[in-house]
């Protein structure tokens, strides 16, 4: 019996934060919020709005197409198709041309206690999923700032990814740098020791970075008995943002979002049933 082929989804939570505490009517079009409350409560309402008016896009220099499998305030399905023409050879030995445009799959759970999005492997179209996440989220700013709003998109991980790379480079560690979005979730930010929430409020900060040092000779002591930074790499693994390491040795930060969480679908028919095709990405993509 052949082998079931399948497509791997790289996982990554997004947050949709206010870009100013002072909401001026005049700027936004009846759709718009009149206050900064009232743009945070319809945050998934706009943003659902954004990706439907989703413009022309493109990426070094290449055009994006577009195409909307399924779309609601809660759930999402499109396509994204980056332009790389193929050249071959025709029978008659003759060069030709032909339009091509390789697709990358996005499955996107606007659900407020979930705002996951999930999107398909395939280097033919993108180097990694996370260009994908910087093209999208630089599209739905434009559209956002109609409504007082940014979008931030970062990788979900394994936690154990980041006590693994500290047990294995325990004496090698010169820095631990902490690159935290500002929550809007509660149920991933609950046990966050670092009130962001406060600081954003305070000065429309979307990002706090904290960066951990050695002295010059010496090695970080990462405890995982530490609760404030065991909270710290908690948040982070949820989509809270990213880590990066520092090892004496390497001429690279390594980081936690090199080891995105995934899930797997069976590969997709997208000319299928398009309710099928939601039922299956919204099982694949309502995760943890």
């Amino acid at each position: 019996m052949p082998r079931k082929r399948t497509q791997t989804f790289d996982l990554y939570r997004f947050q949709i934060l206010p870009t100013t505490s002072n909401v001026q009517m005049t700027l936004y079009d009846d759709r718009g919020p009149k206050s900064r409350e009232e743009a945070v409560s319809r945050k998934n309402e706009f943003l659902a709005l954004s990706l439907s008016e989703l413009p022309e896009m493109s990426h070094q220099g290449h055009t994006i197409a577009k195409r909307v499998i399924d779309s609601s305030n809660e759930f999402s399905v499109l396509l994204l198709g980056i332009q790389k023409d193929i050249e071959r050879v025709t029978r008659e030995l003759t060069p030709e041309r032909l339009e091509s445009y390789p697709t990358v799959i996005l499955a996107l759970n606007n659900q407020p206690d979930v705002q996951i999005i999930g999107i398909s492997r395939n280097t033919k179209a993108f180097s990694s999923t996370a260009v994908v996440t910087r093209v999208l989220e630089r599209a739905l700013n434009k559209l956002l700032q109609n409504f007082a709003l940014a979008v931030h998109f970062e990788a979900l991980f394994d936690e154990s990814e980041f006590w693994d790379l500290i047990q294995e480079h325990r004496t090698k560690v010169q820095s631990v740098r902490f690159e935290l979005i500002t929550p809007n979730m509660a149920n991933i930010s609950d046990t966050l020791e670092v009130d962001l929430v406060a600081l954003n409020k305070a000065s429309n900060s979307h990002q706090t970075d904290l960066e951990l040092n050695s002295p010059p000779e010496g090695a970080l002591e990462i405890d995982r008995e530490n609760s404030t930074i065991v909270s710290l790499v908690n948040y982070a693994s949820k989509g809270g943002g990213d880590i990066s390491l520092k090892i004496r040795g390497l001429k690279k930060r390594v980081r936690t979002s090199q080891s995105t969480k995934t899930t797997e679908v069976e590969e997709l028919n997208l000319e299928g049933d398009p309710n099928l095709i939601r039922d299956i990405l919204r099982g694949a993509i309502n995760v943890e």
